[in-house]
């Protein structure tokens, strides 16, 4: 019987080539660019129109006559009146009534300039809208409504009715929340147009936790006192400083707690924990892979993003597997009210996405796809991505020789996501999810000594099912859901003769692979007034591991590049081969590692007790190989001790089942390093890590001012590292712990249009190991002080944001470390570590962002304009001065500096419709 190692050797060795693509992945990849480019079109319609209802004129068609029989000449964007028809005023009146009447039956206000021209722009509306449960008619006291993600200063009164006044834009929309209930979304041109003042609220199949602060960061980012949880809402977000293109994770890393040592997107660290200690989910489906290119790019798709919600403090005992924070990642979970579709592009990558309801509040689809640009096309933002994941590498310090070149990186990203959502009745949801993702990276370079052409190729494949079903029945909430993923990560090696058109001999590589199988089952109910809720169910985690070596004798793997497989098919047999291949060799090595949880867990949520919110939770987990039982108990408090002062604080236990071996240098293009491992009864020695985080904290806020301030302290054990062994002894592992303590402050103030805010961690992670007896001693990515002041202005259509951080130095690694070389497997006797008494530092580093986002509408279409820029006045921040072998065989090694990333611009063109 075949293993799973056996199956997937034979998948790299014998799958069709990557570039003998179908046509349907053809048409997928390139309808895309076919589509942004017709939209360029699209977006500048020659024609307006609209429909007059009977006995009424459209606000355009009358602005004309009115030229013509008082002589006067309006001025007015189109796209503010295309919508709106009205009885036109008594004819008899005189200009200075006429107007005045034209203003009270329009949501504008009319500015005669030079006795001849009106200036037509939107005035300031008064607003009634009467909330109430959408099954029974009953009125719902005590609502809120955001507009454009920011929340008005007024709440329903004890008839349900909510009363208030707004400036607002064709672009704008309102959002009508209550606890236990959906938001409902109203475009604001649909409110001042519709005669329908209700709205029918629909009650949610979870209790919605109260707001602790409604803007955070500003605009689409509110705090949660439940789980004391953040909340990002992308389509509500501002610009974020140097993200016009709104990349998850690079938002994520605007919050305090959260950084990214190495500047890349997808290394973001949670108050001091590994980005393995992180759990992220999209639709829950788990993500295992760092993101495109090396992780400098986000491997989620916005327009398929709803919700972002994070956890820095831990997390409440519906979710487990990581030791450190979480990111759960989510679609709209219900049908869409209107066809939409959309067109981008940024300078590497075009995407496309459709929403439709396909049976009106029944049955609705919404599917999203993003692929790279063909070809060779590097614009600047590439070159230096390349740079700054090629600083510090062993590649980089062979192409210091004359005889050693490096060519031009290449790389390729795609990725589907869809969800189909049906409604068979109120309070009834069924969700199916699924995403399909795909990333090739290329690093060919060429020895002019040895005469021989190499290409190094990153392969992922993350593929996903989620089938959930959320129902209501009463006081009773329920959530199940089942998950299907599959990820691997390909990482090998081609070769060639410069000077023949034949292949090597030498194929080698690495495969890390996971699939996973995931199922729960909640339930709540609902004790009071749509507050206290008390919750419990049971998840099931299914995971197998797999790490796999090979090497083979002319085995072409799947995605080898297009040279590669062509000179492969047109070579001549070699002398006594014939025409097949070699077998593979006999040192390939593999395992495969399975880990099987089950977990049942209660919660109990009580927002307001005696000025008391808590939350109360736990989870007890058996893991099957490990034969392990863990009761996990987790707290979250929040006391008001007056109105604009909330004291808070958490503490909880965790565990993880499946991580990575920490490492100790810095090489992004060594996907070796971001293996993922079985914790829980591994073959390779490797135990179950676990750990414990707590936090205690304050917050203040005013009308436009917020303070918060957290102090954290978290430790995780059985974190694991490898480090080489004398010649030959292969790998040794070490088993250490992690700890991480500090302070994040933030404040935050909004002034009219502009919102400012600074936030500063002081902080400390360290590792220690008792193999090596050395102590505790700073991790490789510790930094001591992280600050960061950034500004947001909201001007009618555009947006603008500037920001500049300083943060100070890692630990310097390159001489007299903790840790001994991973050269010295090459040496005869290892190095025996000391104590690291005295911690040098690398420099501190700093740069300045800045992004502007411009949207304008013509009639159905929607089109977004925005430019960022990252290190505006391009510091030249080195991150670490790295000790590097060129080659294992040599003695002589060379330091070369880690830089982040330069001068680096970027753009983005959004075109979208709504019908």
């Amino acid at each position: 019987m075949e293993t799973k190692v056996s199956l997937i050797r034979k998948r790299i060795l014998d799958r069709e080539p990557h570039s003998e693509e179908g046509l349907g992945k053809v048409m997928v990849k390139y309808f895309s660019y076919l589509l942004w480019g017709a939209s360029l079109l699209l977006s500048f319609p020659k024609g307006l129109y609209a429909q007059s209802q009977s006995g009424t004129v459209p606000l355009p068609t009358l602005f004309a006559q009115l030229e013509t029989e008082m002589g006067l000449t309006f001025s007015f964007a189109p796209d503010l009146l295309f919508q709106f028809s009205i009885v036109p005023p008594a004819s008899d009146l005189a200009r200075e009534e006429y107007l005045l009447a034209l203003q009270e039956a329009t949501p504008f206000k009319y500015e005669v300039v030079d006795d001849k021209y009106v200036l037509v722009s939107p005035r300031p509306v008064d607003f009634t809208f009467q909330m109430e449960e959408e099954d029974t008619q009953l009125a719902l006291p005590g609502g809120y409504v955001k507009q454009n993600g920011q929340y008005l200063p007024v709440t329903g009164d004890a008839d349900g009715a909510i009363r208030f006044r707004v400036d607002w834009n064709p672009q704008d929309t309102l959002e009508f929340n209550f606890v236990g209930f959906e938001p409902q979304k109203l475009p604001i041109l649909e409110a001042l147009t519709t005669k329908n003042r209700t709205v029918a609220m629909e009650l949610s199949t979870t209790v919605l936790a109260p707001v602790v602060v409604q803007s955070y960061l500003g605009a689409g980012i509110s705090a949660f006192q439940q789980n004391q949880r953040l909340e990002l809402r992308p389509d509500e977000m501002g610009v974020l400083p140097g993200d016009a293109d709104k990349d998850l994770l690079v938002s994520l890393r605007n919050l305090p707690g959260i950084h990214t040592t190495t500047g890349l997107a997808g290394d973001l660290r949670i108050r001091g924990g590994t980005p393995d200690m992180t759990l992220i989910l999209f639709n829950n489906i788990p993500i295992y892979h760092r993101g495109y290119y090396f992780g400098t790019i986000s491997p989620f798709n916005t327009d398929m993003v709803d919700k972002v919600q994070v956890y820095r403090n831990g997390y409440g005992p519906e979710l487990g597997g990581r030791v450190g924070g979480a990111i759960e990642i989510s679609s709209e979970a219900k049908v869409p009210t209107q066809w939409q579709a959309g067109v981008s592009g940024n300078a590497v990558a075009a995407s496309a996405y459709v929403k439709a309801p396909l049976i009106p509040e029944k049955l609705g689809l919404k599917v999203a796809g993003r692929a790279s640009y063909p070809g060779n096309y590097s614009p600047l933002v590439e070159q230096e991505y390349n740079a700054m994941i090629l600083s510090a590498t062993p590649l980089q310090a062979r192409a210091q020789s004359p005889s050693f070149e490096i060519d031009p990186f290449r790389f390729d990203y795609e990725d589907v996501n869809g969800t189909l959502t049906f409604t068979p009745r109120p309070g009834t949801t069924v969700n199916v999810d699924g995403l399909a993702i795909f990333n090739e990276n290329v690093v060919p370079h060429r020895s002019l000594r040895s005469g021989q052409y190499t290409e190094d190729i990153d392969k992922i494949y993350n593929t996903g099912l989620n089938l959930s079903w959320d129902q209501h029945w009463g006081a009773w909430q329920g959530n199940s859901f089942l998950t299907y993923s599959d990820f691997q990560s390909h990482a090998f090696a081609g070769q060639r003769d410069l000077d023949d058109e034949t292949l090597s001999l030498l194929y080698s590589g690495r495969v890390n692979a996971i699939t996973s199988w995931r199922a729960r089952s909640s339930w709540g109910r609902v004790l009071s007034d749509l507050q206290d809720q008390l919750t419990f169910g049971y998840e099931w985690n299914w995971n197998e591991s797999t790490n796999l070596k090979y090497d083979s004798a002319d085995a072409t793997p799947r995605g080898s590049s297009d040279r590669l497989r062509k000179e492969k098919d047109e070579r001549p047999p070699r002398p006594g081969m014939g025409d097949n291949p070699p077998p593979v060799s006999n040192d390939t090595e593999g395992r495969d590692e399975i880990s099987s949880v089950h977990s049942l867990f209660a919660q109990y949520s009580h927002p307001s007790w005696n000025k008391l919110a808590l939350d109360l939770g736990l989870r007890l987990s058996y893991f099957e190989q490990g034969e392990e039982l863990r009761l996990e108990p987790r707290v979250f408090l929040n006391y008001t001790i007056s109105d604009p002062w909330v004291v808070k604080g958490s503490v909880g236990s965790y565990s993880q089942y499946l991580g990575v071996d920490l490492n100790y240098t810095y090489n992004h293009l060594d996907e070796n390093q971001f293996a993922w491992n079985t914790l829980a009864g591994g073959r390779m020695g490797r135990g179950l890590m676990t750990g414990t985080q707590a936090q205690v904290g304050f917050l203040w806020q005013s009308t436009s001012w917020l303070v918060d301030v957290q102090g954290y302290w978290k430790r995780a054990q059985g974190i694991t590292a490898t480090l080489s062994r004398v010649q030959g002894g292969g790998l040794e592992l070490l088993d250490g712990m992690l700890r991480s303590r500090g302070v994040d402050m933030l404040v935050r103030t909004s002034q009219g249009p502009l919102d400012v805010w600074a936030s500063y961690t002081l902080s400390l992670t360290e590792n220690t190991f008792e193999e090596l007896a050395i102590g505790w001693f700073p991790s490789l990515y510790d930094q001591r002080h992280l600050f960061n002041i950034s500004g947001v202005v909201h001007w009618g259509n555009l947006r603008a944001s500037l920001g500049w951080y300083l943060h100070g130095g890692v630990p310097d690694y390159s001489v007299d470390g903790p840790l001994p070389d991973a050269i010295e497997f090459s040496r005869e006797v290892p190095i025996v570590p000391q104590a690291w008494t005295n911690v040098d530092r690398n420099p501190w580093t700093h740069q300045l962002d800045a992004s502007v986002r411009y949207s304008f509408e013509r009639g159905p279409l929607r089109t977004t304009l925005g430019v960022s820029v990252q290190n505006v006045y391009n510091q030249n921040n080195i991150l670490n001065i790295n000790r590097v072998f060129p080659s294992m065989d040599e003695d002589d090694f060379v330091y070369l500096p880690q830089t982040l990333i330069g001068f680096t611009p970027n753009f983005m063109l959004k075109v979208e419709y709504r019908k």
